[in-house]
C-alpha cells in the first residue's frame, strides 16, 4: 500500500519508511514531489494538531483534483517554551513576525 506523507523533507519521510519497515508495515511512504503537488500551503492554524489537518487538507484535495486515490497523512511540529507560558513554536513564529513588521514600520516613519 502506497501513503501519501505530506512532506517534502526527504530525511523525514526516511526516518518514517524506516520506522514502518522495522515494525513490518507493508506500506510505502511517498512525498509531495513524488505527486507533483508544489501549491504553497498557509499553515495558518494556532496548534501543531490545526496545522497537520491544513495540510492534509490541501493534499487530498490536490489529490482528488489530479485523480489520485490515496491516503493523505500529514504532521506538523515545533517547540514548546516554557519561558513564554507555553507558547508553542506556532506562536512565537508569529510573534517575531508581528514584531519585524512593526519594527520595519517604526524605522520607516522615523
Amino acid at each position: 500500500m502506497e501513503i501519501i506523507y505530506a512532506t517534502t523533507n526527504k530525511a523525514k519521510k526516511e526516518q518514517v519508511q524506516n520506522f514502518l519497515d522495522y515494525n513490518g508495515y507493508d506500506v510505502k511512504l511517498i512525498t509531495l514531489k513524488d505527486i507533483g503537488f508544489d501549491e504553497e500551503i498557509e499553515e495558518n492554524g494556532e496548534t501543531f494538531e490545526e496545522n497537520s489537518y491544513i495540510k492534509a487538507k490541501a493534499v487530498k484535495e490536490f489529490c482528488i483534483r489530479n485523480n489520485i486515490n490515496k491516503i493523505v497523512v500529514a504532521d506538523d511540529a515545533g517547540i514548546m517554551v516554557d519561558a513564554l507560558n507555553r507558547k508553542t513554536s506556532v506562536y512565537i513564529q508569529q510573534d517575531t513576525e508581528e514584531t519585524i513588521l512593526h519594527k520595519r514600520q517604526q524605522l520607516t516613519y522615523c
